[in-house]
């Protein structure tokens, strides 16, 4: 297997606090671990070629999981957190997802993704990777502890200068009580302890210069946000 290495860095004594920042980072990589530990679980059943795959996706989610350890050091030395915007492909980073995600699900479940072949956005990857790991991640979540949901479905949706991000199950939605605090944390910054990790993906899409709001057109559960197109940016940059 991969040798996955996770650099120390010693934070500098001067380095301004990062309220909530630490708490977010261990959020995401308890939830990197939990799906590590699946797999390896399925790896305890399975042999031959889907051993393998899982072992596959296993390590992928590992070395996700020391790059946040990294960048939560890193962060505590610079004052300025803000995202480091640049084009990537997104069609990339959501099959990347699923197929990290996809051998950690119940039998017959299926995450569908776009047929587009390419869509090229200006955000931060790392930061769009976690808010739609999260929101499947959180959808599987539910499925395996017997939820009625049996697919979770990622669109994209082209208008103008932007690209809709369009997260949505086939469940029967979220209760009440949960979607009145959905986007909260509780005092002192922590995440409400409910699981979904919806306020660090809301915090990551304003980093980002978006916003995370539920999907009224969702059957289930459902969230969008939007990013710039790569193109709308080029094609409205001043000419020289």
């Amino acid at each position: 297997m991969t040798r996955l290495t996770l650099a120390t860095v010693n934070a500098s004594p001067n380095a301004p606090p990062a309220p909530g920042w630490s708490h977010d980072i261990a959020h995401d990589i308890r939830n990197a671990l939990a799906v590590s530990t699946l797999h390896l679980e399925t790896l305890e059943r399975l042999a031959g070629p889907e051993g393998r795959k899982a072992a596959s996706a296993a390590q992928a989610v590992l070395a996700r999981a020391a790059a946040m350890c990294s960048a939560s050091l890193a962060a505590g030395r610079r004052a300025d957190r803000g995202a480091q915007r640049r084009g990537f492909d997104l069609i990339k980073v959501i099959r990347e997802i699923a197929a990290t995600l996809a051998p950690t699900a119940p039998a017959g479940f299926r995450i569908l993704t776009p047929p587009e072949a390419q869509c090229v956005v200006l955000a931060e990857p790392d930061d769009i990777f976690r808010i739609i790991f999260n929101l499947v991640h959180n959808a599987i979540g539910v499925a395996r502890c017997g939820g009625a949901i049996g697919e979770v479905r990622i669109d994209i949706r082209r208008s103008g200068s932007s690209v809709a991000i369009h997260i949505s199950d086939d469940g029967p939605g979220l209760p009440g009580p949960v979607r009145a605090a959905l986007f909260r944390r509780r005092d002192g910054g922590a995440v409400a302890d409910h699981g979904f990790g919806i306020a660090i993906a809301r915090e990551l899409a304003e980093r980002n210069g978006s916003t995370l709001r539920l999907d009224p057109r969702a059957g289930g559960a459902g969230y969008v946000f939007e990013l710039p197109s790569v193109c709308a940016v080029v094609a409205m940059a001043p000419a020289r």
